[in-house]
C-alpha cells in the first residue's frame, strides 16, 4: 500500500444511505477512498478500498476476539495481509475520555488516540461533536474532528503535520473505528509502529 500524501481528508457518510458506507475525499474534493462496514458480523470489520468498485482493498481492521474488556483490532495491509498494528481501546480509562493504545504488531505500545475538547459535555449531550488526536512516539501526527451536518456524518482528518509517520489510510481506519466501535454507528519514523507503511 502506497501511503496517501499528508494533508486534510474528509470522511463522509450520507445520512440517507443504506448500511455503513463512507467515502473519503482529499483536500481538493476528489474521492480517494471508499469504506464499507459489514453488518451482522460477530467480529467487527472495517475495510478501506481505493474506490466504490471494491476491487482494491488498501487496509482493513478486524476485532481480535468477541469477548474482551479492552477491545483490540488488528490492522492489516489489504493487498498482502501483513499485520500493520493493533488498536486497543482502554475501556475503563475511556469512561470519561476516550483513550486507545496504538501497538506494533508485536504488542509494543508506540502511540495513542486521545479524545480532546469537552468529553463530559459529549457524554451528556450525544449530538455534541467529537474530536481526537493521534500520537506516535510522543508526537502528534493527526487530528480527527466531527462536524455537525443535517444530511451526512462528516469527520475531518488532518495529517498535515505528520511528516510521514502514519499512513493517512491507517488514520482513516482509526477514525472509522472511533465512529463504529467507540460511539456506535448512530453517533456519529522510529516509532516502531507499522502504520507508516510504504
Amino acid at each position: 500500500m502506497v501511503p496517501w500524501p499528508d494533508g486534510i481528508y474528509q470522511i463522509r457518510q450520507n445520512a440517507l444511505s443504506i448500511g455503513r458506507i463512507f467515502r473519503i475525499y482529499d483536500g481538493q474534493g476528489s474521492q480517494v477512498g471508499y469504506a464499507k462496514h459489514p453488518i451482522l458480523r460477530l467480529l467487527e470489520e472495517n475495510a478501506l478500498y481505493a474506490d466504490d468498485s471494491e476491487s482494491e482493498m488498501l487496509i482493513c481492521s478486524r476485532r481480535e476476539a468477541l469477548f474482551q474488556i479492552n477491545f483490540s483490532y488488528l490492522l492489516s495491509d489489504g493487498a498482502t495481509g501483513v499485520p500493520l498494528g493493533i488498536v486497543r481501546r482502554m475501556s475503563f480509562r475511556s469512561l470519561w475520555r476516550d483513550h486507545l493504545q496504538l501497538l506494533a504488531p508485536d504488542g509494543t505500545q508506540v502511540g495513542s488516540i486521545e479524545e480532546t475538547g469537552y468529553p463530559l459535555v459529549r457524554r451528556l449531550l450525544p449530538f455534541w461533536p467529537y474530536s481526537w488526536r493521534i500520537e506516535l512516539g510522543g508526537t502528534e501526527v493527526a487530528t480527527i474532528t466531527q462536524q455537525l451536518t443535517l444530511f451526512a456524518k462528516t469527520l475531518t482528518l488532518d495529517t498535515s503535520g505528520n511528516n510521514g509517520l502514519i499512513a493517512p489510510q491507517a488514520a482513516v481506519i482509526c477514525a472509522l473505528l472511533l465512529m463504529h466501535e467507540v460511539h456506535g454507528a448512530a453517533t456519529e519514523n522510529g516509532s516502531g509502529f507499522s502504520f507508516d507503511v510504504s
